[in-house]
């Protein structure tokens, strides 16, 4: 062996040392680098995760999908109970109107939809009137009447302020003709709740059905009533149609809640 191999072999066995020194001395419990996730197919994966949502999250739209289900269920049972826990429920939730949020309305159905197709006026939850027809049912009750008119009393919240300490949700008010169905697309953010929520007017049955962008199916509230809930933690932040479908002959004027 000449001296320029027998250098050769001396630097290759000190490299050879070296690395092994390295892996002796690294510790077993050393963390191993974090393995890179592929970035999501749109097109082929679904924007829904399993995250359970954080305490409180989401409660203000729920609060109001109860407040409806009171209401429906006070005109359906006279019941001035029911319509006042309503109200106060209603009033404890700040809800701001931003059309902007909701985009471009589509309405899909066919020009042979049944029924009586004459417009409606959208109306928000008018409380004082909701009140008056608790009043109506309380007749015969002096003092639940008097529970009432305090009720009716109550000053009205500043813009931008509410009578309790919940907010957030973001509504539009809206009609949807018998058999037609209205669609809206909205953005929602990755790795955090999503609620939709609606409260028609009573009159027909709503069906609510959430899309991702990729035409994938989120989830659905298709019962026989016109309040619909549907939640979900999406993956990733993107948009999702929310389809409001009228099964009924005559319009539904609703509200769509987001959170």
């Amino acid at each position: 062996m000449n001296s320029k191999q027998w250098m050769m072999s001396i630097v290759a066995a000190a490299g050879l040392a070296t690395a092994a020194w390295a892996v002796m001395e690294q510790p077993k419990d050393a963390p191993k680098p974090a393995a890179t996730q592929p970035a999501p197919d749109k097109s082929k994966d679904t924007n829904s995760g399993m995250s359970k949502p954080k305490a409180g999250e989401g409660e203000a739209v729920e609060m109001l999908e109860t407040a409806g289900n009171l209401v429906a269920y006070a005109r359906a049972n006279e019941s001035a109970y029911a319509m006042l826990a309503a109200v106060d429920m209603i009033r404890r939730v700040q809800v701001k109107t931003d059309a902007a949020h909701f985009g471009q309305k589509q309405a899909e159905g066919g020009k042979d939809a049944p029924g009586d197709q004459k417009d409606k006026t959208p109306k928000a939850w008018d409380v004082k009137k909701l009140l008056e027809e608790a009043k109506g049912w309380a007749k015969n009750d002096a003092k639940l009447a008097a529970v009432i008119d305090a009720e009716l009393a109550k000053p009205a919240p500043e813009p931008g302020k509410t009578m309790g300490a919940v907010g957030g949700p973001i509504q539009i008010v809206d009609c949807v003709r018998g058999g037609y169905t209205d669609i809206w697309t909205v953005s929602f953010e990755g790795g955090k709740l999503a609620q939709v929520g609606v409260i028609g007017d009573g009159d027909t049955d709503l069906d609510l059905v959430v899309y991702d962008e990729g035409g994938h199916l989120i989830g659905t509230d298709v019962d026989g009533t016109d309040r619909c809930l549907v939640q979900w933690t999406p993956r990733w932040t993107g948009k999702f149609k929310l389809h409001i479908r009228n099964m009924g002959r005559i319009p539904n004027c609703y509200r769509l809640l987001t959170n």
